[in-house]
């Protein structure tokens, strides 16, 4: 859980310091308050691509810092980063010239490792994501996700029975799970 975020010289924020409680918390405000500039720097502190044209004006750098809570990390990130307690540090800072520091708690990183440990941390859902459903070309998908349809799986039991998708009429499973295929008659 995100405990903290230090946002310092980035795009238009000069320096603000967030501080979130457990639960629930919300961003609102009107259009061009900053809300989005706030997910991206966290964006940029988990590990997404630098951008130096958003340091901000007449400075040389910008910085942020997130403080989380997380038992999800895996063991072996824990103990590279000596993350002991349930409280630990992600910090980047970037100059106008391109030169980056990476720490977390306070051991030097690289950004792939700072993706890495965001991957564990944090997921990102944008507000336009739900139009997906409008598309039709991601229908089938979403309906195979739903129903439970296991492509992999399925593209196993092709190849073991010698079939292919032009000769499959229809594929069930029954209520154990197991796949049956009824082939098309007269192809």
């Amino acid at each position: 859980m995100l405990k903290n975020l230090y946002v310092n010289n980035f795009a238009i924020i000069k320096e603000i310091d967030l501080n979130f409680s457990e639960g629930l918390n919300v961003f609102t405000g009107e259009t061009g308050a900053g809300k989005s500039i706030v997910i991206e720097a966290l964006s940029f502190v988990l590990g997404a691509r630098a951008d130096l044209g958003l340091i901000g004006n007449n400075v040389d750098k910008m910085i942020v810092k997130a403080i989380f809570t997380s038992q999800s990390l895996p063991e072996n990130l824990k103990k590279k980063y000596d993350i002991k307690e349930k409280t630990f540090t992600l910090y980047r800072e970037i100059d106008k010239k391109g030169k980056a520091k990476i720490l977390i708690n306070n051991k030097t990183a690289n950004v792939s490792e700072l993706a890495k440990i965001g991957d564990f941390l944090v997921d990102f859902h944008g507000q336009h994501e739900h139009q997906t459903l409008f598309k039709t070309a991601t229908h089938i998908d979403m309906l195979d996700k739903f129903c439970g349809l296991e492509k992999d799986k399925i593209k196993r039991i092709l190849k073991k029975e010698n079939t292919s998708l032009d000769e499959v009429f229809i594929m069930t499973a029954d209520s154990s799970g197991a796949y049956q295929i009824i082939k098309k008659e007269g192809k």
